[in-house]
């Protein structure tokens, strides 16, 4: 999960996301190298910035692509674009 679970929930308590966000909360696949480069980062359970969550992801080096294969921008990506794609 690029936003942790724990965030997730406390967004979904707070209601700064519905039940159906929640359920559909932003995922993608690294490699166990990348994951390694993740928690030395310390990055692994929390994130800098919920709204732009593929931040914690820069440091990494790597390039994620949406199911379509369309390259996402790290710098760009939100929240609110995952679930206008995802979520109709």
């Amino acid at each position: 999960h690029v936003i942790p679970l724990s965030n997730v929930r406390t967004l979904m308590i707070t209601g700064k996301l519905t039940i159906q966000q929640a359920l559909n909360a932003p995922m993608c696949r690294i490699s166990v190298e990348k994951d390694v480069m993740l928690r030395k980062s310390g990055l692994v359970n929390t994130t800098p910035d919920l709204w732009n969550f593929f931040h914690r992801y820069m440091n990494l080096g790597i390039e994620i692509q949406d199911v379509d294969g369309t390259l996402i921008d790290l710098n760009t990506w939100t929240l609110q674009d995952h679930y206008n794609k995802f979520i109709k």
